[in-house]
């Protein structure tokens, strides 16, 4: 995001969400690309934008074997 200096701007992701709408779902487990997962709000006052987040990729659950071994 870029603003001018001094200048106050605001950004928010909601996961779940469509353009117009609240969050009704979290992000799914497992979606094609393409599939609108939520939406960047960007801006201040009346210069506020929003944009919907899609997957780029497919989304995958990981295997069972991957959940055990995830760190962190």
């Amino acid at each position: 995001m870029a603003t001018w200096a001094g200048s106050p701007a605001e950004g928010a992701l909601q996961a779940g969400a469509r353009p117009g709408e609240q969050a009704a779902s979290a992000v799914p487990h497992e979606a094609k690309a393409g599939t609108t997962v939520g939406v960047l709000t960007v801006g201040n006052g009346e210069s506020t934008q929003k944009v919907p987040v899609a997957l780029k990729e497919d989304l995958v659950e990981p295997s069972f074997g991957a959940k055990l071994t995830r760190l962190g």
